[in-house]
């Protein structure tokens, strides 16, 4: 019995890694943004059903974030849209 509890100790903490987590997309122009616009667009992405709807988000996300980088003196750097100064 000792035994089994042990193995199960040993494997579930297992099982439960390998179960992976959805992963997240990196945002373009992340650090430009607040939390409550990152939470937005990753709500936007969630709505947009369609690929074609995704690529929407995203294209637009993009342009907003060079924009407002051009207007902070910064640079967007491609495709992560990582800032740099």
């Amino acid at each position: 019995m000792a035994r089994a509890w042990l193995l199960c100790l040993l494997l579930c903490p297992a099982a439960a890694w390998s179960q992976q987590a959805p992963r997240r997309e990196l945002i373009y122009g992340s650090q430009l943004m607040s939390p409550e616009e990152r939470e937005q667009y990753r709500r936007d992405m969630r709505a947009a059903d369609e690929p074609a709807a995704q690529a929407k988000v995203r294209a637009q996300n993009r342009e907003r974030m060079r924009e407002r980088a051009r207007k902070r003196g910064v640079e967007l750097r491609d495709p992560e849209g990582v800032v740099r100064r």
